[in-house]
């Protein structure tokens, strides 16, 4: 995601440079064409700039969504029992929880001398079962130096002698937006390197590889700066900084304020007015750790006034003031918590929904009035956004988005509470968006409106969305109306605590006890091969397995009121829970989830997702293979006891075929744990005298004779576990088995594994039963 925020304001001593002509070392023409509009150079001099004329101060952010372009982490991996091969770029999410990684460092620095690139630094630690590894650079970077790589086609390969190669590049990294009609701002910084500080996108870095052996090679990535700095997941600042944290409602804030900065705000009241924002925003994605950055304006005037990149990072200017309902502190944090996609029709909502929620939590805070308020979100009423269509982009005109975006979320939040009596607001609307597995367009926008306000607000949202007529102002007295009682406020996400489910009073954890006193906390799976609580990042399944979590719904909100909400795999809705919650209670909801196919997928609950990983399990492999007797005094029964043996560090199954005289007798699937054995038992009748080989495929075989005596086995053969007159020399006792069959049902033996369960014994018993039959009939 790129959000972005623009100036407003002119700051007093704020200088910039149209970089658009400009070049730096390794920086061509075809780079600078592909930016669209995005320079990267060196400064060589700076002209003071100053805004435009004040109804011209807000550009399109087009132009700056097109400059940096939303991140790209991807990945993928093949495991097998003898080796393997992953990629990743831009993340360290692949092959996670695997016995040994690759150690990536990037160290950034400055390069003072030349203001406008950085120097980055690659350093690798390459475990010793790691084959072959390939990385690339940025394709404006000039390589200065290296170990252990040479040139590749697709960038730099490892030689596979040095363990710790490393490669270092120094890299463009200004980045600004462009004149964009007449509403744009020539040479306005959207990321820069000043020289003696620098406030950049931490450098991308894709590696392939691949590995032998039955243990998996994953990434672990790591940035850090060369002295003083900070860096982010997305940002790094390149100089002194002092770093204030707080951690509130689940997360943790982090503001990185460089000493070059002076904030117009201090430090404390911005991470008060976060901590305040997050407990009244509950729209779900809220993730654990958050970083804004302080950008400072002593020398770099910037071309927005803040600006949020992927999930967690942001930046803001020094200037700006907590005190009103433009308020970009907030603007920013309220695009941290979106996670939706959005179509075309929708790509409204990111700007609208950030806009109008900085302005009412604003008010909601005291720290401005409705008086400001509504003057705020009535730009939006003016020409020329008035005449937008927001599900057109082609129509905005002034940021449309922005202003009338907001208008029409006020309207549509003031029309749901009013229909809902104060049970509900767009917050829930915004909860289901965040949960939707797919591009948001605009009949999901109205779908999601109508479900949570009926028909009278999917026709009122579908009046100001898909037309460019304008909702109606409303007066305080109306507003306190409407918003003077707090909605309910649902929070939806997957237990990972006792507290979590110990209070619940409602809900359906697939139990007996619907209050949750069974339901499952953390992430439980269960199957053929184990039942355990796995904890690792992404969650490892493999076929054959369920996963079992547990879903928890709170209303923190104001107000008794229903709720509902997707549990979607992979974009595709598996399940909907719902329910009616009174302020302050809980409800638990059982979630279980099968994989049908290996491969990668994410589990969302709300706005609360995990990642899955399935896999096929390894092959097992035959061990000790007994029989429970080698001599019969006549026809009958013997158990053949199959040890099947997991040598490898994850879950292995195996097929046991048992053959009599070559021909298979008893098939069936057995799966191990990792590390571990299972013995399973097979009963083969022998309906005759004489001799015969039983055996395992890929395994043993061992003569059974069968005396030439009539006779009829006894019920209570040794099958049962019991010792007989009719055949003395049946053992007296036996170790307990697992049986055969559904690899579900097989369980680990102790000692040797020889001897029968039950399940054998009531096979064996039925197969003599039968044998004996069709003797009669002969």
């Amino acid at each position: 995601m790129v959000a972005v925020l623009f100036v407003t304001t002119p700051v007093a001593g704020a200088v910039s440079t149209d970089l658009s002509g400009g070049g730096s070392p390794g920086t061509d023409a075809a780079t600078r064409s592909a930016t669209a509009g995005v320079g990267s150079s060196v400064d060589s001099g700076v002209e003071p700039t100053t805004d435009p004329a004040p109804g011209r101060r807000f550009a399109s952010d087009a132009a700056a969504a097109r400059a940096l372009g939303p991140p790209e982490p991807a990945s993928n991996a093949t495991v097998t029992a003898t080796g393997g091969r992953a990629w990743a770029r831009g993340t360290d999410d692949v092959v996670e929880g695997a016995p040994l990684s690759i150690s990536a460092t990037q160290r950034v620095a400055l390069t003072p001398e030349r203001p406008g690139e950085i120097q980055v630094t690659h350093v690798f630690e390459i475990p010793g079962s790691v084959e072959s590894l390939e990385t690339s650079v940025p394709e404006a970077a000039n390589v200065t130096r290296g170990t252990g790589f040479a040139p590749s086609t697709g960038g730099y390969e490892w030689n596979g002698n040095t363990s710790r190669p490393r490669i270092t590049y120094t890299v463009p990294v200004n980045e600004t937006v462009s004149q964009v009609g007449p509403e744009g701002a020539a040479g306005r910084y959207l990321l820069v390197d000043a020289g003696e500080w620098a406030l950049v996108r931490r450098p991308d870095l894709s590696v392939q590889w691949s590995w032998s052996g039955p243990e998996p090679v994953g990434l672990d990535r790591e940035t850090t700066v060369a002295g003083v700095g900070y860096a982010g997941e997305q940002f790094v600042y390149l100089g002194a900084v002092d770093t204030r944290t707080r951690t509130a409602h689940g997360q943790t804030f982090t503001l990185v304020v460089p000493h070059r900065a002076t904030m117009a705000e201090s430090p404390d009241a911005v991470l008060d007015a976060l901590a305040d924002s997050s407990d009244r925003l509950r729209v779900g994605d809220r993730d654990e750790r958050v970083t804004v950055f302080v950008a400072p304006t002593t020398s770099v005037e910037w071309g927005v006034r803040g600006l949020q990149y992927g999930d967690t990072d942001a930046w803001v200017r020094d200037v700006e003031p907590l005190g009103g309902p433009d308020n970009t502190w907030i603007h920013e944090y309220v695009h941290t918590r979106q996670s939706f996609r959005t179509a075309t029709s929708g790509q409204w909502l990111p700007e609208a929904t950030a806009t109008y929620y900085a302005a009412l939590l604003t008010l909601e805070r005291d720290e401005t009035d409705f008086a400001g308020f509504r003057s705020f979100i009535a730009r939006g009423a003016r020409p020329p956004q008035a005449g937008a269509v927001l599900v057109e982009p082609r129509t905005w005109d002034n940021a449309a988005n922005y202003w009338k975006g907001a208008l029409v979320t006020a309207a549509i939040d003031r029309q749901i509470r009013l229909a809902t009596n104060d049970t509900r607001s767009f917050g829930t609307v915004f909860s289901r968006l965040n949960a939707y597995p797919n591009p948001v367009d605009w009949r999901v926008t109205l779908e999601l409106a109508e479900r949570v306000g009926g028909d009278s607000v999917d026709q009122f949202a579908g009046t100001y969305i898909t037309t460019s007529r304008v909702p109606p102002a409303w007066s305080a007295a109306e507003h306190e109306t409407a918003f003077g009682t707090t909605p309910a406020r649902f929070t939806y996400r997957f237990a990972d605590r006792p507290g979590d489910v110990a209070n619940a009073t409602a809900g359906d954890t697939g139990t007996a006890d619907p209050d949750g006193a069974n339901a499952t906390v953390g992430f439980v799976v269960s199957g053929p091969y184990r039942n355990v609580t796995v904890e690792e990042s992404p969650l490892t399944l493999y076929t054959g397995e369920t996963l079992h979590a547990t879903g928890v719904v709170h209303n923190a909100g104001g107000a008794n009121a229903s709720y509902e909400q997707f549990f979607s795999v992979g974009g595709r809705i598996e399940r909907t829970v719902s329910g009616s919650l009174a302020p302050g209670e809980t409800a638990v909801h059982a979630l279980n989830y099968t994989p049908p196919t290996t491969g990668g997928r994410t589990l969302s609950f709300g706005a609360d997702t995990v990642e899955l990983e399935v896999y096929d399990p390894a092959q097992a492999e035959i061990g000790e293979v007994t029989v429970n007797r080698t001599t019969l005094r006549g026809p009958g029964v013997v158990g053949v006891n199959v040890t099947v043996v997991n040598p490898h560090d994850a879950p292995a199954r195996r097929d046991v075929t048992v053959t009599r005289d070559g021909e298979e007798v008893w098939f069936g699937f057995v799966g191990v744990p990792a590390g571990g054995t299972r013995t399973v038992t097979a009963a083969v009748a022998l309906n005759f005298s004489g001799q015969y080989s039983v055996g395992v495929i890929d395994g043993p075989s061992t003569t059974i004779t069968v005396a030439a005596r009539p006779g009829t086995p006894s019920p209570t053969d040794p099958l049962s576990g019991t010792s007989t007159a009719a055949d003395p020399e049946a053992p007296a006792d036996r170790p307990e088995t697992s049986t055969g069959g559904d690899p579900a049902d097989v369980g680990e033996t102790a000692g040797d594994g020889s001897g029968f369960g039950a399940v054998a014994a009531l096979l064996g018993a039925l197969l003599t039963v039968m044998a004996l039959g069709r003797r009669r009939v002969s």
